[in-house]
């Protein structure tokens, strides 16, 4: 099931928060081992442990919305609202920090 999150931001804007939120992501929550691998420009994997199980999805910008794609086997379901929501958290902060111009 897909998870949109809306930016209001060009592509290229929209583009550099994403890629922004996913090493933020990696460096703070390096302790589940996430990671990432870009692609396309629009389009990366993702991946994370949770409960010693390793999560995948995928994370693709659109002109409008980051959407967001996870995989979770049914017996992890309960933990798959929680990772997007910390995911979601996560990319909200880089598309207001661009929006600020902030991006580095």
């Amino acid at each position: 099931m897909q998870h949109r999150i809306p930016h209001g931001l060009d592509p290229d804007l929209a583009r550099r928060a994403t890629q922004q939120a996913l090493e933020s992501y990696r460096e703070r929550f390096a302790g589940h081992d996430p990671g990432g691998e870009w692609i396309t420009p629009d389009r990366a994997t993702v991946w994370f442990k949770a409960a010693g199980v390793r999560l995948e999805g995928t994370i693709e910008v659109g002109p409008q919305d980051i959407v967001l794609d996870l995989e979770v086997p049914l017996v992890f379901r309960p933990l798959r609202r929680a990772a997007l929501q910390v995911i979601e958290r996560e990319v909200t902060e880089w598309i207001e920090r661009a929006r600020r111009g902030e991006l580095r």
